[in-house]
């Protein structure tokens, strides 16, 4: 009898917990679309009607809204830049890596343009809220460490000399990524990806490839 007690209190803790964690995803999950949608300055309100929720919830899961934009940045973007070293092998020659390396990038911005809409909006908000500016750069940082990881297993594997850091190379081509992501999503570049893969070849392989560099001068 008494080991049945326990179980039955376990199951309600356990129950009680699940609930709690099935509450705080669909919170996240709401300010995920709210914020793509309206930008990080929608209200709390909005973002607990999207998840069926009282306002009140919000403040049970999160500190306050700030720490909500994090949470939804830290449920957001790390997987995103780790599936890069998931889509390029370390044995990949450079110039099939750089290839793949941009069709994963194009591909994600075709199935998820608003998660690169979320990700400008980031930006947006560290600008305009100096509380959010180190919390931010400590993410991005983890973003180009990611990047530059990848970099580095490719320079190695294919036994790559280069002049600058592959963390410095990852901030590069992170910063390029982001800038050509812009320009597509405003339609103000349909050949971004090609612009982009040009750009890295250029980083590793200097002043070749000339002819890709004229043919993308003569689409301009």
């Amino acid at each position: 009898m008494f080991a049945g007690y326990v179980w039955a209190v376990t199951r309600q803790r356990r129950t009680q917990v699940e609930r709690r964690e099935d509450t705080r995803s669909r919170l996240l999950d709401a300010a995920f679309r709210i914020f793509a949608r309206d930008g990080v300055g929608a209200s709390v309100a909005d973002i607990a009607a999207e998840a069926n929720c009282s306002t009140g919830a919000i403040y049970t899961h999160f500190s306050g809204k700030r720490d909500l934009i994090l949470a939804v940045f830290d449920a957001a973007f790390p997987d995103w830049a780790k599936s890069y070293l998931d889509t390029v092998s370390p044995t990949t020659a450079p110039e099939q890596a750089i290839e793949a390396a941009t069709q994963h990038w194009e591909q994600l911005l075709d199935d998820r343009p608003w998660q690169a809409q979320l990700y400008i909006e980031f930006w947006m908000a560290a600008l305009r809220d100096p509380d959010l500016r180190e919390p931010f750069r400590q993410r991005q940082r983890r973003i180009i460490d990611t990047m530059g990881e990848l970099i580095a297993h490719q320079l190695n594997a294919q036994s790559i000399e280069s002049p600058f850091s592959a963390t410095t190379m990852g901030a590069i081509i992170t910063a390029l990524a982001d800038g050509l992501a812009m320009q597509r999503l405003a339609g103000t570049s349909a050949d971004a990806a090609e612009k982009l893969r040009i750009a890295i070849l250029l980083m590793f392989r200097p002043l070749t490839r000339r002819d890709d560099l004229e043919a993308i001068d003569k689409r301009d």
